[in-house]
């Protein structure tokens, strides 16, 4: 499988991996951009930060994560990523 880039108003995603039971995506967050709040109904999210600083909603719960860091995202959480930063972030 080849990978696959697909531009949206807040960055971009590249699907590196996709299999029916698992997907893996690599998003980029242009500074001042954010994804919208959502939640899915049949699956779980794990997110790992590789590059800049990720403003994340989990529910009511907002944090920071920089490289290296990690979440885990239950089905049915209200989520988000925000980049509040100078460069882009991953």
């Amino acid at each position: 499988m080849s990978i696959y880039r697909e531009e949206r108003p807040w960055g971009y995603f590249l699907v590196l991996a996709s299999t029916p039971e698992f997907k893996i995506k690599k998003i980029t967050i242009n500074p001042g951009c954010r994804l919208s709040l959502q939640s899915h109904k049949n699956r779980n999210e794990h997110w790992i930060i590789s590059e800049g600083v990720m403003h994340i909603t989990i529910d009511d719960c907002v944090k920071d994560y920089g490289p290296n860091e990690h979440v885990y995202i239950t089905k049915g959480t209200k989520h988000r990523m925000e980049n509040k930063g100078l460069i882009p972030a991953s």
